[in-house]
């Protein structure tokens, strides 16, 4: 299941190397999107960023550019590895107006 959705991105950061006793080879990229807390958490107000895979370091590559924080569209993908839970994974990522940020954060 695939769905877009309008977020302000914050941050970004990226791995590739080899890491572990084993030395496996990792590459990823993760984004962290500003998040409101619920309103009905008399423990928790305004916002956390919450982190999401967002596949290889050639991502991190591609937008390193983009002055962050920016509002962007992400596509986000359900996906499951198990058949019991799920979890959203950012598929693609399109910067809106950097602009409107400034507003919003």
């Amino acid at each position: 299941m695939e769905l877009t959705t309008r977020a302000v991105l914050v941050g970004m950061k990226r791995f590739k190397g080899e890491a572990g006793s084993e030395f496996e080879r990792i590459d990823f990229t993760k984004v962290f999107v500003q998040e409101k807390f619920r309103d009905d958490n008399p423990d928790a107000r305004g916002v956390a960023a919450i982190e999401y895979e967002a596949g290889n370091s050639l991502v991190f590559e591609k937008y390193k550019g983009l002055v962050l924080p920016a509002l962007c569209d992400l596509v986000l993908e359900s996906v499951t590895g198990n058949g019991r839970t799920s979890k959203l994974v950012v598929r693609d990522i399109r910067p809106v107006d950097a602009g409107k940020v400034a507003k919003s954060v």
